[in-house]
């Protein structure tokens, strides 16, 4: 029986990477086409790398039975479909295709590209496109929609990024961010969640791993950690300071410190 699925959200899917793998390797068919469609790297850097992780679990087959392809080269389909196809004769891993930045390479190979996502799959590989558009009233998408997997890695309109900012922090950083800061972030960074992904490594680089749920409360995150595109004096050095505390210091000596950088 066909699988049919309507568009997932990407950032949904990150947030509940358990979904991801279901909607892969999950069920009684795995999709005949996958397509990421959108632009915000950030988001499709990790979902094909979790791609790769529900695919490969161990991450020594995606060395040799993972390849990527680029559209803007105009490979041929021809060469595509055979890695898809390959059999592994000493492995059971699953062989991947992915062609990325493919906008001029579907426009190029719509009919076959049509005629791979409408079959129903078989125990080939996987096919993987990385697309800034694909309108859904087009046959392909439509029968990627039927037969296979359409992932949206862009943020929607209204979509409720503070929220969701506020998730990936606890979930990805152990951070509990509070709303008002979280908004304060996205004000100034806008939606570039690469750079926000990145200031929350930093930051969290910079606590304590001991005690987390103490030394992470939510006064210690605030808007002005990121109040200016280079690090001021004041926060380097009191960041070596944060770096060199010992876990067995009374909380109150961090306290007073992390403070002392944000104020």
């Amino acid at each position: 029986m066909a699988k049919k699925t309507a568009g997932v959200l990407g950032l949904d899917l990150l947030l509940n990477p358990k979904n991801l793998k279901n909607l892969i390797i999950g069920g009684d068919s795995k999709p005949s086409m996958v397509v990421l469609v959108g632009d915000d790297q950030f988001v499709n850097r990790l979902i094909l790398s979790r791609l790769r992780k529900c695919i490969h679990p161990d991450e020594d087959d995606t060395s040799w039975a993972c390849r990527e392809f680029s559209g803007d080269d105009q490979p041929d389909p021809r060469d595509i479909l055979d890695e898809v196809a390959t059999v592994p004769m000493f492995s059971d891993a699953a062989r991947i295709a992915i062609v990325r930045q493919a906008d001029s390479f579907v426009s190029a190979h719509r009919e076959i590209l049509e005629r791979v996502a409408s079959q129903k799959p078989g125990p080939d590989g996987f096919l993987i496109l990385e697309m800034r558009s694909f309108p859904s009233n087009t046959r392909l998408a439509k029968a990627v929609h039927q037969h296979g997997l359409a992932i949206t890695t862009s943020t929607p309109p209204r979509f409720d990024l503070t929220k969701w900012l506020r998730q990936w922090a606890s979930q990805a950083h152990s951070i509990d961010l509070p709303a008002a800061t979280a908004g304060t972030i996205l004000e100034r960074l806008g939606n570039e969640l690469g750079q926000i992904d990145q200031a929350l490594t930093t930051f969290a680089s910079a606590l304590p791993q001991k005690e987390t749920g103490h030394f992470r409360q939510k006064w210690l995150i605030h808007s002005r950690v990121w109040g200016t595109n280079e690090p001021s004096g004041k926060w380097l050095t009191q960041r070596r300071q944060v770096e060199r505390l010992k876990p067995s210091r009374s909380l109150t000596s961090f306290c007073n410190l992390v403070k002392a950088l944000l104020d």
